[in-house]
């Protein structure tokens, strides 16, 4: 697995398919937070090929702001994966199974900092129970 803080992929798409085969080839699973993507960045352009992409890009539907946030989950298609759906509180989250011999619970987050860990926590044994 994979997983790093790109700080904004929008200025650095180039730079992302440029070096994305050395992480391809060793990784079936990429976490990217902080992502910073839009609705007009296709994921076709991220250069994952061979990938299931799951993002939550930051917009006005899930954040008081406009810039900055987003989480991405990429996935090797031979793995089957699924999102779930979390409810909506006042963060960006993402939660994903991958059913493999064992199944796997893969979160990626932002937590606004105004909001209480216990909160998120609540959420997530909540999530657990539904997939229990």
């Amino acid at each position: 697995m994979y997983y790093q803080n790109v700080r904004g992929l929008r200025t650095k798409l180039e730079e992302l398919r440029c070096g994305i085969q050395s992480i391809t080839d060793t990784f079936d699973i990429i976490i990217l937070v902080e992502t910073w993507l839009c609705d007009g960045i296709m994921d076709a352009e991220l250069g994952l090929e061979n990938y299931r992409i799951f993002r939550q890009d930051r917009n006005a539907n899930n954040s008081n702001y406009s810039r900055g946030g987003g989480v991405l989950v990429a996935v090797r298609d031979c793995y089957m994966s699924r999102a779930l759906s979390v409810p909506k509180p006042a963060l960006s989250k993402f939660s994903w199974t991958l059913e493999w011999v064992i199944c796997i619970l893969l979160f990626a987050l932002f937590i606004f900092l105004r909001i209480q860990i216990t909160v998120f926590m609540n959420l997530i044994v909540v999530q657990l129970k539904k997939l229990c």
